[in-house]
């Protein structure tokens, strides 16, 4: 449980991005806080849908709890019914969790050497 925990906290902190990009922003006094707020509610708001959803298929909880392959994979398992489905499932989720990693790093890596270009104003 404490997996889904962390990935969804990954979800509603995204806003980590806007602080590195914060220089190429016009007018970041005023766009930053923004655009952090809606990144909070966006995150907030997918993350409710995601959990509902997961909840809803989840099945019995005890199962979930004791399950041996984790409480996600379990979940994706009994929503399906299919071993194949339930690890496509997984890898979607864990190959998110990649992207987002790799895309964080070059955004980051972006505004320190100032080789993106400038945003439209």
């Amino acid at each position: 449980m404490s997996d889904l925990l962390n990935k969804l906290s990954v979800l509603i902190l995204l806003q980590d991005a806007v602080a590195h990009m914060i220089e190429e922003i016009p007018n970041p006094t005023v766009e930053g806080p923004r655009i952090m707020i809606a990144c909070v509610g966006i995150g907030t708001f997918t993350g409710f849908i995601f959990l509902m959803v997961l909840l809803l298929v989840a099945g019995p909880v005890e199962d979930v709890i004791e399950s041996p392959a984790g409480p996600l994979l379990h979940i994706f398992f009994h929503a399906t019914n299919s071993r194949t489905g339930s690890i496509m499932l997984l890898l979607s989720v864990v190959s998110e969790d990649i992207a987002i990693c790799n895309t964080h790093e070059m955004i980051d890596s972006h505004s320190s050497v100032s080789s993106s270009p400038p945003l439209p104003s």
